[in-house]
């Protein structure tokens, strides 16, 4: 390497060095014109101008870049943590591979398979790079002159951070003097300090976070590190086990959590084999003996809804059809839930009262209020999910993550196929695992099983199964028809008793205004039946769907599939704008109307011919010449027509009368008097 003299401050305007060229290994030589922290912007001799990354310009020194100074040149050599090295490397296997399996186009969607599975042998990667990311490390590559130093991370604070990493680590430093401190200052106060700090280092307002990015970071920070930082250690020590003491358990079915986990997995239909959608999955964990009690799973489009949430509930808390899975069940004294909005809602309370289910709601984006089911989900995503065919891993687990237009491009398993899995999983493996979480490294099915021989009284279910497995999630006020029933959603209830509901209640004065409306509890999950509550006695009874064709557990989402499949494939929609000239009925108007008018003109045309020829007969008999016709040339005697019809239009001469008339004398007396009064008017008016 040669001895090159080179810092941040040498990629100031005017500043001079050489370029190699790596085609004919020949020296350009560039004038910085315009520069910041990031990039500089060089130009030719020939006046052409080229923008570059400082990071890139600082790796080639010494190899393809040589400044022009005059000072005395030093030794540079660019340092790269053990991390970077690392990444560097991961990145330029992939890059080479692609270039390798085609160099004239290595972004091509072929070549990036290809390339990818190539990479994946040599790096190992449980988790390999997307098509997408590495086109943009391929891109990066040749766009800053292939300097792999380009490929290394630029700074700011987690991905594409508009940050620098200046700016960055000065907020750091902000947040560990004045947050993380035994004095600690508000987060307003350090925000304050920061704006200082940047102004007297030359920053301005523009390159700083605002004030809710600066307090994010500080609520990113662990909750114990920033205890042990303002108390010290032996605080921390106090608050893990008082926060601990709240998750201590001493019996089954005493602190059940409950939370919900959106998997990037495509699924598919188990008769069509058509796309459906993404799942997610709501769980509920026993703390004491860790064991899954139940879930619940949706797939299609929608986030978190309360049926999933009552779908949960009913079957953690009834008896399973599953092989060692039927004992782990029971009603809970305890429901943990965060504040969500499928948690949340009053008819969901309204459920967990009527059979006597406490909840406790934890704070929002506060993980560690919910621990075990944190971590269980942790552990189903390394264990299990990552064995899926089509899993696209997650933005918050440490893998690579995908877009989710490519769900679908990826999507193998069906629903049923990936419910078998996933109970396998839970019965078959984490079940009958040894667990680090409890004493002795005991497996969560042999501290249950334990549990129910030593207290069976600890396993209890509510007084009104029924009633329970029937709850929907949603509730609705629909009028009661005398012979129809309900009608939700375009879907039909009826039984028998609702004919005695109605003859009851239509002479009740409550019903007077609005009707005879029966509060009822549906769901979206089951369409197959809802739930009616008597408004005065209170009892309720089962209602099914009158069609048919809806089976008990079918869903809104498979009902629809089904009318799809028997009307056929969607058609795709076009919007066409209407043209009158294109309706059939106004066309055959106007044609009509055409004609009509076309065999007038006609008739008309005829009746003119016939009156001519007429008219024609008649001159003719009178010997006389049809002067209408047209002069036809070369036919005839052309002077004697001409004669003919001068004779015709010469006008008659006038009556000669033998008595001529006298001679009219002139008086020439009148003239005279009319000038001579007219010189007189004129002297009257003062004109001469």
């Amino acid at each position: 390497m040669q001895l090159l003299a080179t810092t941040y401050a040498s990629f100031t305007p005017g500043s001079r060095f050489n370029f190699k060229n790596e085609d004919n290994d020949e020296y350009e030589h560039y004038l910085i014109v315009l520069s910041d922290s990031k990039s500089v912007v060089a130009e030719t001799e020939n006046g052409e101008r080229r923008q570059f990354l400082v990071c890139v310009l600082q790796g080639l020194i010494g190899e393809r870049l040589e400044f022009v100074r005059n000072k005395p040149e030093t030794q540079v050599i660019p340092l790269m943590t053990d991390v970077q090295r690392a990444q560097l490397e991961r990145k330029m296997t992939y890059i080479n591979c692609a270039i390798e399996a085609n160099p004239i186009a290595p972004t091509a969607k072929k070549t990036g398979l290809l390339a990818r599975a190539k990479a994946m042998g040599i790096t190992g990667d449980k988790y390999p790079a997307g098509i997408s990311t590495i086109n943009g490390w391929i891109k990066k590559f040749n766009d800053n002159l292939k300097s792999q130093i380009a490929l290394l991370s630029q700074g700011g604070r987690g991905r594409n951070s508009k940050f620098c990493s200046d700016i960055v680590e000065l907020a750091e430093s902000v947040i560990a003097d004045s947050i993380l401190c035994s004095e600690p200052y508000t987060c307003v106060e350090a925000y304050e300090i920061l704006k200082k700090e940047a102004l007297k280092e030359g920053y301005g307002e523009e390159d700083l976070p605002c004030a809710s990015t600066f307090a994010n970071w500080v609520s990113d920070l662990k909750y114990y590190d920033v205890v042990e930082a303002q108390c010290g250690r032996t605080v921390r020590d106090f608050e893990s086990r008082q926060m601990m003491k709240t998750f201590e358990c001493s019996n089954i079915l005493t602190r059940v959590e409950f939370d919900a986990v959106h998997i990037q997995i495509g699924l598919l239909d188990d008769e069509t084999h058509e796309y459906k959608g993404s799942v997610i999955v709501m769980m509920a964990i026993d703390v004491f003996s860790r064991c899954i009690l139940g879930y619940s799973m949706h797939v299609g489009q929608g986030g978190e809804t309360v049926e999933l949430t009552v779908e949960c509930m009913q079957h953690a808390v009834m008896p399973k059809k599953r092989k060692n899975w039927e004992k782990i069940c029971g009603k809970m004294s305890m429901a943990v839930c965060d504040a969500g909005a499928a948690f949340v809602s009053d008819h969901f309370l309204s459920y967990l009262a009527h059979f006597k289910i406490n909840r406790l709601t934890t704070a929002v984006k506060k993980p560690f209020r919910k621990p075990f089911i944190e971590s269980f989900f942790r552990t189903l995503r390394i264990q299990h999910l990552s064995k899926l065919p089509g899993y696209l891993g997650s933005a918050r687990f440490k893998g690579v993550f995908t877009e989710k237009s490519n769900l679908k491009k990826e999507a193998t398993l069906t629903v049923s196929e990936f419910r078998e899995s996933l109970e396998e999983y839970i019965c078959d493996h984490y079940h009958m695992n040894s667990h680090n979480g409890l004493r002795n490294n005991r497996t969560p099915f042999d501290v249950w099983n334990k549990s129910v021989d030593n207290a069976p009284g600890l396993v209890s279910f509510t007084e009104d199964d029924d009633l329970f497995t029937s709850w929907g999630g949603r509730v609705k006020h629909p009028k009661l028809h005398q012979n129809r029933g309900f009608t939700v959603n375009t879907h039909r209830y009826n039984a028998p008793i609702l004919k005695d509901w109605y003859s009851e209640l239509k002479g009740n004065p409550m019903f007077k205004e609005k009707g005879l409306e029966i509060q009822v509890s549906y769901s979206n999950l089951n369409i197959g039946h809802i739930i009616a509550f008597h408004p005065i006695s209170g009892e309720w009874i089962f209602a099914p769907n009158t069609n048919q064709k809806v089976y008990d557990g079918m869903s809104e989402f498979e009902y629809k599939s089904m009318l799809d499949n028997e009307i056929g494939p969607m058609q795709k929609k076009i919007r066409n704008v209407y043209d009158a000239h294109n309706n059939s009925a106004i066309n055959n108007a106007i044609e009509r109307k055409n004609k009509a008018k076309a065999e007038k003109a006609k008739l008309k045309a005829q009746k003119k011919a016939l009156a001519a020829k007429e008219k024609a007969e008649k001159l003719k008999k009178q010997g006389k010449e049809d002067l209408s016709k047209p002069v036809e040339l070369g036919k005839g005697n052309l002077a004697g027509k001409l004669k003919n019809i001068a004779n015709q239009n010469k006008p008659k001469d006038k009556e000669v009368h033998d008595d001529p008339c006298p001679p009219v004398e002139v008086d020439t007396e009148v003239e005279v008097t009319e000038q001579k009064t007219r010189k007189k008017g004129s002297r009257i008016r003062g004109q001469f």
